[in-house]
């Protein structure tokens, strides 16, 4: 069982503003125009204090930015990041994992989920993200799987809880080959993180929706790189260790 204060505890200040500074990055006019703005002003004003400095931030963020969302850029990424994952071997599973990852993306994970469970890859179907999870739920139920063979927690975070809870609620019950559902950007994380944890992982990717914005994928890819160093240099991916 997880401790209940870790389901009532507020969203972390890092959490919140990851998603804020995501919301931001995902909305050119509010990158490009304040950066177009700040080169401006550097022509208009000329007694402007750091006006070189000034220009030449806003004027490499702004080309920077605009290589970010260039499709060329984002195919590289995500090709890099999806190259190193094992093929599906159609093997069975003792569960299927989906990960929460906000809500334009619960409704395609849901429907990867019950796909898997129909054909009979796995028995049960546990859903992790404070969140995503109860939506989730509901999507599953909703698409005709029973309630017996679904179980969730609301509680965690960051990729890292989402493992490290699945391990403390999943191991003792014999759970420790599973496929994992989430995003391609997102999978390489998760699949080192859920093995650190000790369970064996089959990845399965969840695509993401058609009306999902060039400038979102962007940012879930470069949003990645950065993952993977953070966890890198925080020794979270360095070792497997075994479950609770």
């Amino acid at each position: 069982m997880l401790d209940a204060a870790l389901c009532v505890r507020p969203v972390t200040s890092w959490t919140w503003f990851n998603w804020v500074f995501f919301d931001w990055l995902t909305t050119p006019v509010l990158v490009v125009v304040p950066l177009l703005i700040c080169i401006g002003l550097t022509w208009l004003i000329p007694a402007l204090p750091w006006k070189r400095l000034i220009r030449w931030v806003a004027s490499i963020s702004l080309l920077l930015y605009c290589i970010l969302l260039a499709p060329p850029t984002i195919a590289l990424g995500n090709r890099i990041l999806v190259g190193q994952l094992p093929p599906d071997s159609g093997a069975s599973a003792d569960a299927i994992v989906v990960l929460g990852r906000g809500k334009d993306l619960r409704k395609s994970r849901a429907e990867v989920a019950a796909k898997l469970w129909k054909t009979g890859r796995a028995p049960k179907i546990f859903v992790s993200g404070r969140e995503d999870s109860p939506v989730i739920m509901k999507l599953l139920t909703a698409g005709g799987i029973p309630q017996q063979y679904l179980n969730s927690e609301n509680c965690s975070q960051t990729t890292e809880e989402n493992a490290r809870f699945a391990a403390i609620l999943l191991q003792p019950k014999g759970i420790q080959r599973i496929l994992l559902i989430t995003d391609p950007a997102h999978m390489l994380r998760a699949l080192l993180t859920f093995q650190r944890m000790g369970f064996t992982v089959m990845p399965y990717l969840s695509p993401l929706p058609l009306e999902y914005t060039a400038p979102k994928e962007a940012v879930l890819v470069f949003r990645e790189y950065m993952g993977l160093a953070n966890y890198s240099l925080a020794g979270r991916l360095s070792r497997q260790e075994k479950g609770p």
